[in-house]
């Protein structure tokens, strides 16, 4: 694609939602209020994930209830753009539509598939000139060679105040929901969640819903 095309792409920051499902005392997302950036919501249901032995109903279960809950918070019909893939291919398909700028997300710790992943977008991310950033999850910080500095990690993180952020809406261009969500899957809870989802793992949905707003810092 030529840089001309490139340019001429509505430029946005990607909230990539992994545990931190919430709007309220949400680093990334008050870090894209402080610069006034145009955001996109975006939470993977990753195939690695939802077939994962360390995974069950239970989990996607909360999660399918809290990515309802920011649903219902998020004013003028407006959600969250869930994609039924890999992070990956996530990116490359938000990014025929967009020019990605900025990627903000939550440092996650957990599985080794997760951490092998977060590398993996880290290094898309310099590769296509993205910035990438993390912000701390609690007291823990991944990849320190020690546990020495615990203790303060931890009284650092828990003494920050909350960040407090208010979601606007925007108009969104005619046809981009159709364009962009190759997968928009609203998930439902079912007596087999797991099932359910390797079930439809591979399967593509179209919709028109919404999945851009301004995010303003609240005043």
């Amino acid at each position: 694609m030529s840089p001309m095309v490139e340019l001429a792409k509505e430029a946005v920051t990607l909230i990539w939602l992994k545990r931190d499902l919430r709007l309220r005392d949400h680093a990334p997302l008050y870090q894209a209020a402080q610069q006034n950036e145009r955001v996109i919501l975006l939470y993977c249901w990753e195939p690695s994930l939802l077939q994962h032995p360390n995974m069950d109903s239970r989990h996607w279960g909360f999660v399918s209830q809290s990515l309802t809950a920011i649903d219902e918070q998020l004013p003028n019909s407006v959600r969250v753009l869930q994609l039924n893939m890999e992070v990956l291919d996530a990116l490359a398909l938000v990014s025929e539509k967009y020019r990605v700028t900025r990627i903000r997300s939550h440092q996650e710790i957990g599985l080794e598939v997760t951490h092998n992943r977060d590398k993996a977008v880290k290094h898309w991310a310099l590769v296509n000139n993205v910035g990438f950033d993390e912000a701390s999850y609690g007291g823990v910080i991944r990849g320190l060679p020690h546990r020495k500095q615990w203790q303060k990690n931890w009284e650092k993180a828990f003494s920050t105040r909350p960040f407090v952020v208010y979601v606007a809406p925007i108009t969104d261009i005619a046809g981009h929901g159709r364009d962009t969500a190759k997968r928009l899957w609203d998930y439902k809870e079912r007596d087999d969640v797991l099932a359910e989802a390797k079930r439809i793992v591979n399967r593509h949905t179209l919709s028109n819903s919404p999945s851009r707003r301004w995010v303003k810092q609240k005043s």
